[in-house]
């Protein structure tokens, strides 16, 4: 239903957005019927069926041919087909607790702590008040689930954000396209696109607005590629395209019928069946997938095929696969060693236990203050190994995993608001995408690299061509400015343009090459920006609604105009694209400005100079009608003329101005361009002609027959185009694939053989310049040649249901693109970002060895690496592409092994040689400074990153910026995007996103360093507070028989790791600074300490263990003698265990601590205040009804007012921590590290700093 109209007294009111078209909903029992059933049924047996349940395709008849009073749900294609509303929330208010539960109790640690709580309700086990046991699972849970339903909220935020998006769909009963919100849509309607909207659901294309039925968009929302990619309407309904037609989609009578729902992004297989019987197929390019969008076209019309989640983009939302650091992986580890010692612990307590009740036989009940249970020993010892289990639980890190998330998102916060991380050009800041291995950023030894819009800038500058062997780049300045060198400002070589203006007619391969490069390829011309009227508003009701603006007017304004001038327009429901008419401005100026209308917009109050008078009630219906079409024409013009002067001097402008280019690759804009500069000039393309400027002022429209686009295993494209009475095939490629399709005739002529030959050498020579290079090529054939083959391809590409298809499309093609003459050679120029040099240097002065992956030839790759500094000038370089080279290699590297440097290059031929795990191989490789791989395929990629992570054994880093680039980003442990040219592809599927190659320097070096140190401490402080807490209790156990009983309080035992002290070592995992970022920045040597995982090793956890129970005995035996053979009460001695716990934790830390900062001095005060506050009023607020064994009193007060209290309490700290501190000093007296040497002299250095850095 619509959101009508309401009638205040005798004036008529529109609400705001009352165009916006709500569909009606299904009855109340039916919807009911259907929540119900999704919450409890799977998602393949559902009600409303998915298509293809019971069948491999799905019938679509369109909505807009049910017939009349059919609501919306009850369409065949409501009830069984998925609607458009997506979810991607995990949970709703129902399912939230068990849901969430239901996931948190899969981590076995938690499932470990909610066991330990129910055996404490067990009397016999009982070692704490039951309530009490379950604070820390209850509070891990409780901040577990908070931080789900967060993340929850959001994504539910981010679902209502693109449900509620708008679209205009076609209603039948107001017979034109209304707007919709995209959660209302359904399969079979049809919808009307403008130019920029996001396309909503997966939709076949019916109708566009060039009369071609073709269409642009930007599918960087699916598939990261910014380049605009082409759609066409299928060819039996062409006719319906055009701004002039006057379509209508009930026009469109015909059923799809289309394969059942895939994440196949670049596959589509279906058939539209006419009501003539006509059967046409649908492929991917007449399809318009849900999140890409409309460019370069005024508007679209089409039929959703799929929706909500059936469509392509959601099937492949899959997430970014998690990855697990080696941190976390150690500690996992380390954490199983503690249940061993904790099993070791409860055992030795389960056996002296029963001993020591043995030493009282036969009569145990004998023995005061211990409760038994029974009266045999032996079931009292495995009652107390039990209990034991209750009072050591905390050995095992509960809030560890929780707080080193905290912790991490706090460094990415920290990483990604790095301004020297951002890039000012593209507007572009550090992103992280994977928050779990920041760390790993400070581990890396192999660096795995893309070269183009990796370490070069991705912007192609055509620098110079050969043209029938001979090089017309020996008179191009090459001095020019590199700031003045761009793709559109083309440096032309005078001989080559004098050639042109004098050849152009009697030369045949000098215009054929120019045509090459002009118009074989995909690049969009663009002069105007195209505006669909359909969003300038429409009438109805008697009110103009445009945007979110209304305009109202009253009948009875004695200034209202009653001049006709309904004839010069269309009735703007009808229009689809605007219609500029000069003689409206004169008609509109005529008029004085009309005091009636009242305009009220979204935050916009109604006006109260709105008039109260009725409707004329002697006005006739047809004149009502009039007078309200009168006055839409006058208001169109009002708010469209100023726009109208502005277009019509932009229009002027723009005609003077150069087409606006926009391409699929950067290659074939350089060329395109290139081609302008020499005056050959790309003026229009469509899916049937290219026009293109001739030298001489001339204009030549050529007819396209066929485009055979280019893919990564043929390496080249063509272009079949009319010209005069034959058929052309123009040809770019690969210099390799070109060159094997040159016909025999050709190549065995006097003229091919010499440029064969010269080309060839232009070739390698382009090629040592770092140049990347093309051959172009030509072939003429007959009208009946092609009609032929196109006969037949055409047969292939109609047969959808062929297993065979796509071979036998590659035959045809080839069967095609054979017998060409070589016409020439381009080389385009891909430089250098700024800072590569400096970076690869940095990175191998930090011991991580660089590798370059290209798909440029050996010379071309080669010279790039010696251009960006990967291959040193004083470097031997070996090129390794068959066993016979390893032996070669082997020898000449090992004849003086330690002074040479040299570099590897490795072909793809050569990679059964490193997945064989060659001994000899792997040990030249290792020994390199740099390997260069050429040739690369993206799977190549990926499995050269798989066999450097499975055979050298270190942390790998993966870099690009393509969608070539994905599948080795997504092997590698960590995976880095760059934001460049190739759209965002490699940057979604990548942990980090970075704009410039050079980033790397700080990323790693830097971060990097800073979050490896942080987290290895925290790691290793986490497991030792807990420790230490233990072991205190295993020794109150010694002089208690042990009872399992502890003499600390319970609540402080239970929330002593998850409130007292979990939140300074999560301060000092997101702010501690090893080292200055300037000393870590100049000092890549520093880097070292994180790739050889310096600081957390088994030693490491060993020590701190042992630095535990040392800890522990010297706090426990402190106390038990500094009350030796006192009246001291049991809470008196436990608060003094535990002061004395805190603070030796605290101060342990502290000596941990690098660098002081205001956050980190105020955190730690804090919690020494909120220690002794605790114990304060938990003894003013306990009761009798808390069920405490001996509920205490005063205790603290008491306590801390006797100097035993306080002398036990320094004597314990400062005897505890010592060995640690003279640890730190000795080894920073005589064998400091090289962090703490570097940070030293840098201190020395700055008279001044601001921060206090304490390198202990």
């Amino acid at each position: 239903m619509e959101r009508g109209n309401e009638t205040t007294g005798r004036v008529k009111v529109h609400r705001r957005l009352s165009s916006v078209f709500i569909p009606p909903q299904p009855p109340i029992l039916e919807r009911t019927a259907t929540l119900v059933n999704n919450v409890v049924t799977p998602v393949s047996t559902k009600f409303r069926l998915r298509a293809g349940t019971l069948s491999n395709e799905r019938e679509v008849i369109p909505n807009c041919l049910a017939e009349r009073g059919v609501h919306r749900y009850q369409l065949h294609n409501y009830r069984h087909y998925c609607g458009n509303k997506i979810t991607t929330a995990k949970y709703t208010l129902l399912t939230f607790i068990p849901k969430n539960l239901w996931e948190q109790f899969h981590r076995i640690a938690n499932l470990y702590f909610v066991i330990i709580a129910c055996l404490n309700w067990i009397p016999a086990l009982q070692a704490f008040n039951r309530y009490v046991g379950m604070i820390p699972v209850g509070l891990i849970l409780l901040l577990t689930a908070c931080k789900d339903a967060y993340e929850d909220f959001r994504r539910r935020r981010l679902d209502k954000q693109i449900n509620c998006s708008y679209c205009h769909v076609w209603d039948s009963d107001k017979n034109r396209f209304r707007k919709m919100q995209w959660r209302h849509v359904i399969v079979g309607d049809f919808v009307h696109l403008s130019i920029d909207e996001v396309i909503p659901a997966d939709i076949l294309l019916i109708r566009s607005s060039d009369t071609s039925g073709i269409c642009f968009v930007e599918t960087s929302n699916l598939d990261g590629e910014t380049s605009l990619k082409q759609r066409r309407v299928p060819t039996s309904i062409i006719s319906f395209s055009g701004e002039e037609s006057e379509f209508k989609p009930p026009q469109f009578k015909a059923t799809i019928v289309c394969e059942k729902p895939n994440n196949l992004v670049y596959q589509m297989k279906g058939r539209i069946m006419y009501g003539d019987g006509h059967i046409e197929g649908i492929y991917r390019e007449n399809m318009l997938l849900r999140g890409c969008k409309i460019r370069n076209t005024t508007f679209v019309e089409g039929i959703v095929l799929y929706a909500g989640k059936d469509t392509k983009v959601m099937m492949n939302n899959s997430g970014v696969r998690y990855k697990r650091s080696s941190l976390e992986l150690a500690t996992n580890r380390f954490i199983l060693y503690c249940v061993a010692i904790l099993i070791a612990m409860c055992l030795f307590n389960g056996i002296a236990s029963m001993l020591w009740l043995f030493s009282f036989a036969p009569d145990i009940t004998a023995v005061i203050f211990i409760i038994l249970n029974t009266k045999s020993p032996i079931t009292e010892g495995i009652i107390n190994l039990v209990s034991s289990i209750l009072n050591y639980q905390i050995l095992i890190p509960l809030s560890l995993y929780i707080s080193v998330e905290l912790i991490k998102l706090g460094q990415i916060y920290l990483i990604s608001a790095d301004i020297d991380l951002y890039y000012e050009k593209s507007d572009r800041r550090m992103e992280c995408r994977s928050l779990n291995i920041p760390e790993e950023l400070g581990q890396i030894q192999y660096v795995l690299s893309d070269k183009t819009g990796t370490l070069t800038e991705n912007k192609m500058i055509f620098r110079r061509c050969a043209i029938g062997g001979i090089d017309f780049g020996l008179d191009i300045d090459y001095n020019i400015s590199s700031n003045d060198l761009s793709v559109e400002n083309v440096v032309t070589s005078p001989t080559l343009k004098r050639q042109v203006d004098m050849e152009w007619n009697s030369n045949p391969e000098l215009s054929d090459f120019f045509l090459t490069m002009a118009i074989c390829n995909t690049v969009v011309v663009n002069k105007i920006p195209h505006v669909d009227a359909i969003d300038l508003g429409f009438f109805e009701n008697g009110v103009f609604t445009t945007g979110n603006s209304t305009f109202l007017y009253s009948l009875q304004d004695p200034n209202y105009p009653l001049y006709s001038i309904t004839s010069r327009f269309k009735d703007i429901g009808d229009e689809r694209a605007i219609r500029y008419e000069p003689e409206t401005d004169a008609i509109f100026e005529s008029f004085p400005e009309s005091p009636g209308w009242d305009i009220f917009g979204g935050n916009s109050k109604p006006s109260t100079r709105r008039s109260s008078t009725s409707f004329s009630r002697s006005s006739t219906f047809s004149r009502r009608i009039q007078v309200f079409h009168n006055d839409l024409i006058l208001l169109r013009n009002k708010l469209l003329s100023g726009q109208r002067k502005r277009r019509g001097k932009f229009e002027e402008k723009m005609e003077s101005l150069s087409p606006l280019y926009e391409a699929e690759s950067p290659d074939e804009l350089a060329l395109v361009y290139a081609a302008r500069a020499y005056g050959i000039s790309l003026l229009s393309r469509s899916a049937e002609s290219v026009t293109v400027a001739l030298p001489y002022g001339n204009k030549e429209i050529f007819e396209i027959l066929k485009v055979l686009p280019f893919d990564s295993t043929r390496k080249r494209m063509s272009i079949i185009v009319r010209r005069e009475d034959e058929v052309v095939i123009y040809c770019k490629g690969a210099d390799s694939e070109v060159i094997s399709v040159l016909a025999r005739s050709f190549v065995d002529s006097t003229y091919g053989t010499s440029v064969l030959r010269d080309s060839r050498a232009l070739l390698e020579k382009f090629s040592t310049q770092g140049l990347r290079t093309l051959c172009l090529a030509k072939r003429t054939i007959t009208i009946a040649e092609y009609e032929a083959w196109i006969a037949k391809h055409l047969e292939i590409e109609n047969n959808i249901n062929s297993v065979d298809r796509d071979d036998d499309l590659a035959k045809s093609i080839n069967e095609i693109e054979r017998d060409f003459s070589l016409l020439g050679v381009t080389a385009i120029e891909d430089r250098l970002q700024e800072g590569v040099e400096e970076t690869i240097d940095v990175l191998r002065q930090a011991g991580i060895q660089m590798w370059l992956l290209t798909g440029d030839k050996m010379e071309t790759a080669i010279n790039v690496a010696r251009s960006c500094g990967l291959f040193p000038s004083n470097c031997s370089i070996y090129v390794i592409d068959t066993e016979s080279d390893v032996q070669t290699t082997y020898v000449q590297t090992s004849q003086n092994p330690f002074n040479e440097i040299y570099c590897i290059v490795l072909s793809s031929t050569s990679l059964h040689l490193l997945a064989q795990n060659h001994e000899l191989l792997l040990g030249i490789i290792t020994r390199s400074l740099a390997v260069l791989c050429y040739r690369m395929t993206p799977s190549n990629k990926a499995e050269i990153v798989k066999i450097v992570k499975k055979t050298l054994k270190g942390k790998v880093l993966a870099i690009g910026d393509g969608a070539n680039d994905v599948p080795m980003i997504q092997c590698a442990d960590v995976g880095i995007g760059i934001s460049g040219q190739e759209g965002m592809q490699a940057v979604m599927a990548a942990d980090f996103a970075i704009a410039r190659f050079r980033y790397l320097h700080k990323l790693l070096l830097v971060h990097g360093h800073w979050c490896y140190d942080r987290l290895a401490k925290t790691f290793l402080y986490f497991l030792y507070k807990n420790a230490l807490f233990v072991f205190v209790i295993f020794w109150c156990q010694m002089f208690n028989g042990f009872s399992g009983g502890a003499p600390m309080d319970q609540i402080y035992m239970m929330t002593y790791p998850i409130i007292f002290t979990s939140v300074q070592p999560l301060i000092f995992g997101i702010y501690d600074q090893v080292a200055h970022r300037k000393i870590l920045y100049e000092k890549p040597k520093l880097y070292t300490v994180g790739r050889k995982g310096k600081l957390y090793r088994g030693t490491h956890f060993w020590l701190n263990i042992a630095d535990a129970l040392w800890q522990s005995a010297v706090i426990y035996f402190v106390a038990h003698l500094t009350y030796w053979d006192s009246t001291i009460d049991y809470h008196t001695f436990g608060f003094l265990l535990a002061t004395s716990i805190f603070i030796v934790n605290t101060i342990h830390l502290v000596i941990e601590v690098h660098c002081w900062t205001a956050p980190m001095i105020v955190i730690f005060l804090f919690f020494i205040l909120v220690h002794f506050v605790y114990f304060r009023i938990e003894e003013l607020l306990v009761s009798p009804s808390w069920q405490l064994k001996d509920p205490p009193v005063d205790v603290s007060h008491y306590a801390m007012i006797t100097p035993e209290f306080w002398s036990a309490l320094l004597l314990s700290t400062v005897i505890a921590v010592t060995p640690r501190f003279f640890v730190h000093m000795f080894f920073n007296a005589i064998r400091p590290s090289e962090v703490f040497v570097e940070s030293l002299l840098q201190q020395k250095k700055c008279k001044r700093c601001r921060v206090l850095c304490i390198n202990s």
